[in-house]
């Protein structure tokens, strides 16, 4: 775990809250399941500590989604439509076979 510092906030501590109420988990029974002390989820939670990698892997895998999850505060429903119609309306540049 890192102190914050010089580093802007990065919004993980609101995102990793919102995702453990989403799944319906208290701080304690995060912890549990991601291997950590409750007293790291909470400050996490409160911004006051950054997650080291494998402490974010963790706290995924005990949530049930993915890492890009912390990415992001915008809801994954929104964030799927966006690349849904990214997909559709965009073709990549580069070597592509013609249909046929």
């Amino acid at each position: 775990m890192t102190k914050r510092g010089g580093w802007p906030p990065t919004g993980f501590g609101a995102r990793l809250r919102d995702l453990r109420t989403e799944a319906g988990l208290s701080q304690r029974e995060l912890a549990k399941q991601a291997g950590c002390n409750v007293f790291t989820v909470a400050k996490l939670e409160r911004g006051i500590q950054e997650p080291a990698w494998p402490l974010v892997l963790a706290l995924a895998k005990a949530l049930g989604v993915s890492t890009d999850e912390f990415a992001s505060s915008e809801p994954e429903d929104n964030r799927e439509r966006k690349g849904e119609s990214r997909a559709k309306g965009k073709r990549s540049s580069g070597n592509q076979k013609p249909e046929s």
